[in-house]
């Protein structure tokens, strides 16, 4: 596996100069979220970021089989992160975007290859439709 690692985190972001704090938290209209690491937006042009997950190699490299449980770990994220996306509110993010911003799932990692194994379970990929949440991918950036 190249993938050395991984962070998933729900962005929004306003494309404005004046800062949105932490407006875009509330928008989603659950008060799970204060469950991740939160990033509110503190200057201009800068995204909120609501952290759903991260999971090093570094992290996993003294079990038997390290690319098992790194897998493991990042399916695990998912599955978490389905379950939060589950409970914001559409509405809410609509909201959020009739006011010109946009929201989307932002994934950053590192690659030690060119390859990348990631796998998305079926069940983030329904809640990111029910939100009308793109995907965004972004490696050794």
């Amino acid at each position: 596996m190249g993938l050395q690692f991984i962070r998933v985190s729900l962005r929004g972001s306003a494309g404005v100069e004046a800062p949105t704090g932490d407006e875009f938290f509330s928008a989603l209209g659950t008060a799970s979220v204060s469950a991740f690491d939160l990033a509110p937006s503190t200057s201009a042009w800068q995204a909120a970021l609501i952290h759903l997950f991260a999971v090093q190699m570094a992290d996993v490299k003294a079990f038997e089989e390290p690319f098992e449980e790194f897998a493991t770990r990042v399916n695990n994220g998912f599955l978490r992160a389905a379950a939060f996306l589950a409970e914001c509110e559409s509405a809410g993010l609509a909201a959020w975007r009739r006011q010109g911003r946009k929201a989307d799932i932002a994934i950053s990692g590192w690659l030690a290859n060119e390859q990348l194994d990631l796998s998305f379970p079926a069940v983030f990929l329904a809640q990111c439709g029910r939100l009308d949440l793109s995907i965004a991918i972004c490696t050794n950036g």
